[in-house]
């Protein structure tokens, strides 16, 4: 749900798990994700330290559970870090 803005060294981690379904003769997929990111600390190495200036962890994870229709993928999302979901509709494939 967030950026984690401009660093010199970051990793991402993510995984998702999608049940094929069909509802009136239509296959679509349900899925379950989860997702965490990390800037290893390497903020504080980029001039004006971004993690500092704007505020943020370096660090984030979050979950949630979606719908794919066609291309659409609509989601929510809960962000550990806020403690706040919100509503995705994003565009094709994630992975």
């Amino acid at each position: 749900m967030g950026e984690l803005g401009a660093s010199r060294n970051l990793l991402e981690i993510a995984t998702e798990l999608s049940v094929p379904i069909t509802v009136k003769n239509r296959h679509t997929q349900v899925y379950a994700f989860a997702e965490h990111g990390t800037d290893l600390g390497s903020s504080k190495d980029v001039k004006g330290n971004p993690t500092e200036f704007f505020r943020r962890v370096g660090h984030g994870s979050s979950y949630g559970v979606g719908v794919k229709l066609g291309a659409v993928r609509a989601e929510y999302a809960v962000d550990h870090n806020a403690g706040t979901g919100a509503f995705f509709l994003r565009f094709g494939e994630r992975f």
